[in-house]
């Protein structure tokens, strides 16, 4: 199965709601810094640092659905986490691509994939908790 141009669509609106989201949280940070490069590379780093240990920590979580605590840490940890850019984009990329081989996986048993595992990126399951924080960051 080909990646269809919808699911490259969402990826594009995904990283532009990121950008739209990440400029007004890191515009008033750059005038900590006398140089233009330093707060380059510490946002930098700093986004990436933060993109990596949120992702990671309710990615893993999530991994472990039999655990109602750990359940409960994701989800109090995955709606704390959305006031973070990096982490909406994290996350969204993960839920695209989860979302992306979960269908082709029941395709492939010729099972029709419902409920968790959508087929079109572009439904709510897939934007309902990072589009809408991205845009409302935005704000």
């Amino acid at each position: 199965r080909k990646p269809s141009l919808g699911r490259f669509g969402a990826v594009i609106v995904l990283i532009i709601l990121y950008g739209l989201a990440a400029t007004p949280m890191f515009y008033p940070a750059s005038f900590i810094f006398k140089i233009p490069s330093a707060a380059y590379v510490t946002l930098l780093c700093s986004n990436l640092f933060v993109a990596v240990t949120t992702s990671y920590s309710v990615f893993t979580l999530e991994r472990f659905p039999d655990d109602d605590t750990l359940t409960m840490y994701a989800k109090v940890l995955d709606i704390a986490f959305l006031v973070f850019p990096p982490y909406c984009l994290g996350k969204g990329f993960v839920d695209l691509t989860y979302k992306y081989v979960m269908t082709v996986i029941y395709e492939s048993m010729g099972i029709k994939a419902t409920g968790k595992v959508v087929e079109n990126a572009w439904s709510w399951a897939v934007w309902e908790g990072t589009s809408v924080c991205c845009l409302l960051l935005c704000v």
